[in-house]
């Protein structure tokens, strides 16, 4: 018997990734200053590596099997990156 608490929040942190990108590619698009468009570019970057994959595995994970105890937990920003990348790519 296997027990799962906790889950990573996908389907939040792409709705709140998407809407920040749009803004961020709006900037792009209809910004006089040039130096909107690197605002624009940084801020799409910021997103996709590092606040999608901290909004996504905000929680701890607990998974709980008849043999071992597993306890995800991750101190930066990193860790939390390469968790989400090897969930959703692997």
């Amino acid at each position: 018997m296997k027990y799962k608490v906790g889950k990573p929040h996908y389907k939040l942190s792409f709705i709140y990734s998407f809407i920040i990108i749009f803004w961020a590619v709006f900037l792009i698009i209809y910004s006089p200053f040039s130096g909107m468009n690197i605002c624009g570019f940084m801020l799409i970057f910021l997103i996709i590596f590092i606040f999608l994959p901290s909004m996504a595995f905000c929680n701890n994970i607990w998974e709980v099997d008849e043999h071992y105890l597993k306890y995800t937990f991750y101190n930066n920003v990193i860790d939390k990156s390469q968790a989400f990348f090897k969930n959703n790519f692997y």
